[in-house]
């Protein structure tokens, strides 16, 4: 198993997903999804290449689908850091620079 790091702007990313749930659906359904996103990461960390390459100009990542949110991360021998989780619809290149 990978170390799990969560980048400052992933977490944020996580926070806002968070908020948005709440306004949208209930509290319940943020701490639901939340813990999916959360186990997608786990698995990640468990098997770095359970995720799809993708490959983008300031490296390559991986990501792996959570309903409708992409956990973008790289991998080094020992870590596993989060750079982005970001809704499908998003222009993905552009948050990824």
């Amino acid at each position: 198993m990978l170390n799990l790091l969560v980048s400052p702007q992933a977490f944020l990313d996580l926070e806002e997903i968070f908020e948005y749930t709440i306004r949208t659906w209930s509290y319940a359904q943020a701490e639901k999804y939340q813990d999916e996103l959360y186990t997608g990461m786990i698995k990640i960390s468990h098997d770095p290449d359970s995720g799809n390459k993708y490959f983008f100009k300031a490296g390559n990542y991986r990501y792996l689908k959570i309903n409708r949110h992409l956990i973008f991360y790289k991998t080094t021998a020992q870590d596993c850091l989060i750079i982005r989780v970001l809704h499908e619809v998003m222009d993905i290149n552009a948050h990824l620079m």
